[in-house]
C-alpha cells in the first residue's frame, strides 16, 4: 500500500509540474496601461492598473479566480479610483476570462514560436478579435528562484497585448 500510494504520489506531481498556476489566491500584478489624450488623440502619460487575485469560486462548472481590478487613472488622465471583479479560469496552459457565464481565451501557454492563438473583444462600439502571434519564447527566473516562461507576442490590433507575457 505504501508503495502504492508512493508512486500515485509522483504520478500526480510529474503531472503538476509542468504547469504554473495563473494568478494564485494572494496574488498581485500589474499592467501598464497608456493614457489618451482625446483632444490631441495621442497617448501622453502612463499608468498602471493593479490587479488582485481574492478568491476561487465556481462558475457554470468551472474553478475560477476572483480578480480585483484597480485602476486609479480613468482612460482620460482624471483621477478616477475605482474597482472591478472579474473572473479568470484555467484549463491546463489556456487561460480564460468568464463572462456572463461563457469563456474566452486570454492566453494559450500551449503555443509555440510561429503559432497564433485568437482573443475575441467587445466593447460598447465594436466586437473585435486580436491574432495573437508568438515570436519568440524566453525564460526567466524570479527572485524566489522560480523559472517562467515569456513569450514574446505580436499582435493584429495590438489593443490588448503587450509584447512580453510572462507565464503564470
Amino acid at each position: 500500500k505504501k508503495f502504492t500510494l508512493i508512486i500515485l504520489m509522483l504520478i500526480v506531481s510529474c503531472s503538476v509540474k509542468g504547469q504554473v498556476e495563473f494568478a494564485p489566491v494572494g496574488a498581485e500584478w500589474y499592467y501598464e496601461r497608456l493614457i489618451m489624450n482625446y483632444e490631441t488623440w495621442k497617448y501622453e502619460d502612463v499608468t498602471y492598473d493593479r490587479f488582485r487575485s481574492l478568491d476561487i469560486v465556481e462558475i457554470n462548472g468551472w474553478q475560477c479566480k476572483e480578480i480585483e481590478l484597480f485602476q486609479n487613472i480613468d482612460c482620460n488622465g482624471d483621477v478616477n479610483p475605482y474597482y472591478e471583479t472579474r473572473y479568470i479560469n484555467q484549463d491546463g496552459d489556456k487561460i480564460y476570462e468568464v463572462i456572463d457565464e461563457e469563456r474566452y481565451l486570454l492566453y494559450d501557454f500551449s503555443k509555440q514560436v510561429g503559432e497564433y492563438w485568437i482573443v475575441t473583444h467587445y466593447d460598447q462600439y465594436d466586437d473585435a478579435a486580436d491574432t495573437i502571434y508568438v515570436e519568440d519564447i524566453k525564460e526567466m527566473t524570479l527572485e524566489d528562484g522560480t523559472t517562467r516562461r515569456i513569450f514574446v507576442t505580436s499582435s493584429t490590433e495590438g489593443i490588448i497585448y503587450c509584447n512580453n507575457i510572462i507565464e503564470g
